[in-house]
C-alpha cells in the first residue's frame, strides 16, 4: 500500500511528492492531464518556448524555496517588465513615477488614484471578471503596487528567473524516480484511488471532489490565442496590459522576451477572459469563500485527505505561494 497518493502533477503536487519520497515515504502522482506541469507547463512553439496557460515568472524572498527549486533547473537571470496600453499609448506599469509623468499629474495630486484607476483599472477589470471593478475582491487589485519612485520592475523580490529548460522540464525532474500516471481521472474512481494509499493529497477543484453538493465554486478562466509573427519583438516589452474596455483581450505575452531563441521571429499569445472553461482564478468573495470553507472543513474532518494547490485551496498563489504551502503541508505530514 501506498503512503501517500498525489492527485495532480502540477507544483504544488510535484513539491509535496518530492519531500514525501526524500524522506522515505512511498508515493505515486496522478494527473487527469496528459503531461506534468499544471498550469505551468510550457512547449517548444516555432523554435520559441510558449507557456500553455499564461505567463510565470519565479520570484520570491525565500531563500530555502529558492534552494529547493535550485535542485532542479539552471535558471536564467529575468526581471519581468510589463507596459499598459491604454488608447494606444504604452504607458510603465506597474504604476510608478515615470507613468505619473507620463500622465502629466504628480503622485500627490489630489486627483491621482482617480486617474490611475480610471486609466488602467476599471476597463481592464472589468473584462478580466466581468463584474465592475467595485464588485471585485479587494484583493484583487492589492496584488498590483503603485509607487512614487522610477521601479517598473513588475516584481521586487530578492530572487527571481525563468529556469533555463522551461517548468515542464523543471517539474519532470521533480519528480524523477517517482512513480507518475498522467492521463488518469482520478474523480472517475476515487474510491479505488483511495484504497491504493494511507493518505491523499488532492489538488484539484473541491466543489468537483465532493459532487457540488455544497455549492458550485466560481472561477474565471481564459481562451489563449497564440501565432507566429514574423518579427523579433511584437510590442516593445515581455507583457503588454490592454486596459480599455474596447479591446476584446486583456494582456499580449511576447515569449521572444522570455526565454533566449534563434532566429527573427516571435511568438505572441493574447488572452482572452472568458467566464467558463478551464478555472484559472477563483472569485475570492464572501459567497464563494463560505462555500469553500464547508468543503475545506469537510476534508479536514476525514483526516486522511488534504487540500492543496491553487484549486484545491481556492486561492490565487504565487509559485513561490504554492511551494512553501506544499513543504509545509508535507512537513506536518511528516510530523504525523
Amino acid at each position: 500500500m501506498l503512503d501517500v497518493l498525489v492527485v495532480g502533477a502540477g507544483l504544488y503536487g510535484a513539491t509535496c511528492a518530492r519531500m514525501l519520497t526524500d524522506a522515505g515515504k512511498r508515493v505515486t502522482v496522478i494527473e487527469r492531464r496528459a503531461e506534468v506541469g499544471g498550469n505551468c507547463h510550457d512547449s517548444i512553439v516555432d523554435e520559441v518556448r510558449v507557456s500553455s496557460h499564461g505567463g510565470h515568472i519565479f520570484h520570491t524572498n525565500s531563500e530555502r524555496i529558492w534552494q529547493f527549486v535550485g535542485r532542479f533547473a539552471d535558471w536564467l537571470p529575468y526581471i519581468h517588465r510589463v507596459k499598459a496600453n491604454v488608447g494606444g499609448r504604452l504607458y510603465s506599469f506597474p504604476p510608478n513615477r515615470t507613468t505619473f509623468e507620463q500622465l502629466g499629474i504628480a503622485p500627490d495630486a489630489p486627483e491621482a488614484e482617480s486617474v490611475i484607476r480610471k486609466a488602467f483599472f476599471e476597463g481592464y477589470t472589468a473584462k478580466q471578471w466581468g463584474r465592475p471593478i467595485e464588485d471585485v475582491p479587494a484583493g484583487v487589485l492589492a496584488r498590483i503596487p503603485i509607487r512614487t519612485i522610477a521601479d517598473d520592475r513588475y516584481f521586487t523580490d530578492t530572487y527571481q528567473g525563468l529556469p533555463a529548460d522551461g517548468y515542464t522540464a523543471l517539474i519532470t525532474r521533480m519528480l524523477g524516480g517517482i512513480e507518475v500516471q498522467t492521463g488518469v481521472d482520478y474523480l472517475s474512481d476515487e474510491q479505488h484511488w483511495n484504497a491504493q494509499a494511507a493518505q491523499v493529497i488532492y489538488t484539484g477543484a473541491l466543489d468537483a471532489y465532493y459532487h457540488y453538493d455544497a455549492g458550485v465554486l466560481a472561477y474565471r478562466s481564459l481562451r489563449f490565442d497564440t501565432r507566429h509573427v514574423k518579427a523579433k519583438q511584437f510590442q516593445g516589452a515581455a507583457t503588454v496590459n490592454y486596459c480599455d474596455a474596447d479591446v476584446p483581450y486583456t494582456r499580449i505575452m511576447d515569449w521572444g522576451y522570455f526565454w533566449p531563441h534563434e532566429g527573427n521571429d516571435t511568438v505572441i499569445t493574447a488572452e482572452y477572459p472568458a467566464a467558463s472553461g478551464e478555472p484559472y482564478y477563483p472569485v475570492n468573495d464572501a459567497a464563494n469563500n463560505t462555500i469553500h470553507a464547508k468543503y475545506a472543513q469537510r476534508a479536514k474532518r476525514a483526516g486522511w485527505l488534504h487540500i492543496g494547490g491553487r484549486l484545491g485551496a481556492y486561492q490565487y498563489w504565487n509559485m513561490d505561494q504554492a511551494i512553501g504551502a506544499a513543504i509545509a503541508l508535507s512537513e506536518k505530514l511528516l510530523k504525523g
